[in-house]
């Protein structure tokens, strides 16, 4: 299936959103921060975006 042809996060069961809610977490817990403490959402977002596909949904 096309990426731009799965269903969005948002219409996934209520089960997988709490995945993705610790999925995210985890994700930004372990991303490296800069010298200033600041975490790369970029990073983060791209992650979770990869997450979510592989769980047959699109991201953001």
């Amino acid at each position: 299936m096309s990426e731009d042809t799965l269903p969005h996060a948002t219409s996934a069961p209520d089960e997988l959103q709490k995945e993705a809610g610790a999925a995210i977490d985890e994700m930004r817990k372990s991303e490296q921060k800069d010298e200033l403490g600041r975490i790369n959402w970029a990073a983060v977002s791209q992650k979770m975006s990869d997450w979510w596909k592989e769980k047959g949904y699109s991201y953001p």
